[in-house]
Parts: C-alpha cells; structure tokens; sequence
C-alpha cells in the first residue's frame, strides 16, 4: 500500500461516489428533515401548553379583552403553519425526487401508492394542505383559531372553527365537502399528533423498501468504507 495516502484516497472517492453511498445519504437527508418536522410539532405543542397557561391567568377567554392571549393565539397559529408547510415540503420532494429517480420503474408506483394512501386521500392531508394555502395566501390562522371552554377538570383545548374555514372561497370541492362533513371543530393539538404519525409510518416504509431494493449497492459501498478505514488505521496507526 503506498504510505503517501493515495490507496486511502481512492478508496474514500469511490466510497464516496458509489450508488450505496448516494442513498445513505438520502435517507440520511430525510432523517434530518424528519427531525425538524419533529421539532415543529413540538414547538407547536409547547405554544399551546403555553396558549392554557395564559387563558387560565387572564380575565377572559377571548383573545379580544386580553393582549397577552391574543399574542400566544399568534404564535400557535405560527407553529401551526411551520408545522404543516414542513410536512407538505418533505412529502413534495419525496415525491419528486423517487419519481425522478426511479421513472418507469414498479418502485415508483409503489412509493406514489403508499403517499396516495398515508396523505393525498386522507381528510387530515386535506385538511393540512387548506391551512397552508390559508396562512400563505389569505391571513394568518389565527382567525379561525380560538380556545373552547372545558368541562371541570378538563384540559382547555385549542380548536380551529371550522364554520370560520368555510368563510374562505378558495377550497377546493373536496376539501370543501369535508369541511362541511365535520361536526367538531378541529382539535390542534389532536391534530398535528395524528398528522405526524401518517409522516412516521410512511418514512419507515420508505426507508426500509429502500435498504431492501438497495441492498446491494448499500453492501458494496458499506464494503468499500471499512477498506478505506483499514487503510487509514495503516496510514496512521493508533499509539499502544
């Protein structure tokens, strides 16, 4: 092996340009973006938590006689938007990146029929893709969003009215007849945990259809990194 290092660094550019390796680091870029939608739906949950406290400390339960209520209203509709336009952009470039890569291929239908199940037929999908357009296009959700009155010993829940959504004349049919279809309010808390765990189930199907479709180049390109780590233990060698 020359000791100059040039066997490490071939090894490490053909590690580094194998397909095992390029799709490692495509699950791995989902990894990541999965953990900032994790993060979203989090933040959102701890601004309602917060939302309870301030309707609990102020005079009243609208957000029109207090200003500190009217401000942690804002900021769940906030977290709100963030938390679904993360989970529509994740999906989107899912969706594009596997019918790009795998055109014309069995694969590719397979990934499209598995979003078409966990999200594009689904009421809460709708319903997140409504609420993006909304806070996009329109205002903020904070105008449909208010806090209920509980029973005793019941957790103030936050609840987007869904006779304020129908106000908005830009839903599409679909969504319009399911809007029309629900009688409750929509829970936002209820919501956005049920919503993240469509986003769990289908990435761990990605995932693992992708190591099972893959396992050969993951093998190959696994293989050429614990070469090249042998040679850099060669090259430089630990002390005793």
């Amino acid at each position: 092996m020359a000791e100059d290092g040039t066997e490490l660094r071939r090894l490490t550019n053909e590690f580094k340009n194998s397909p095992g390796f390029k799709v490692h680091s495509e699950i791995s870029n989902n990894r990541r973006s999965i953990r900032i939608v994790s993060r979203n739906k989090e933040e959102l949950v701890q601004s309602i938590a917060f939302l309870r406290k301030q309707a609990v400390a102020g005079p009243s339960m609208s957000s029109n006689d207090s200003p500190s209520l009217a401000l942690a209203l804002e900021e769940v509709a906030r977290r709100l938007e963030s938390f679904v336009s993360s989970v529509y952009d994740l999906v989107d470039y899912t969706r594009r990146y596997c019918r790009k890569l795998y055109e014309k291929t069995e694969y590719a239908k397979e990934v499209q029929s598995e979003i078409d199940k966990h999200f594009i037929f689904e009421q809460d999908y709708k319903m997140a893709q409504g609420l993006r357009s909304i806070s996009a296009h329109v205002e903020t959700l904070q105008n449909s969003m208010n806090l209920t009155q509980p029973r005793a010993e019941q957790v103030t829940p936050c609840k987007i009215q869904v006779k304020l959504l129908l106000t908005w004349d830009e839903w599409n049919d679909n969504q319009r007849r399911m809007l029309e279809a629900m009688k409750d309010d929509v829970d936002v808390q209820e919501f956005a945990e049920r919503y993240y765990r469509k986003v769990e189930v289908f990435y761990s199907w990605l995932w693992k259809r992708q190591s099972e479709i893959h396992a050969k180049e993951l093998r190959e390109a696994e293989e050429l990194r614990l070469r090249a780590k042998e040679a850099y233990d060669k090259l430089f060698p630990t002390s005793a």
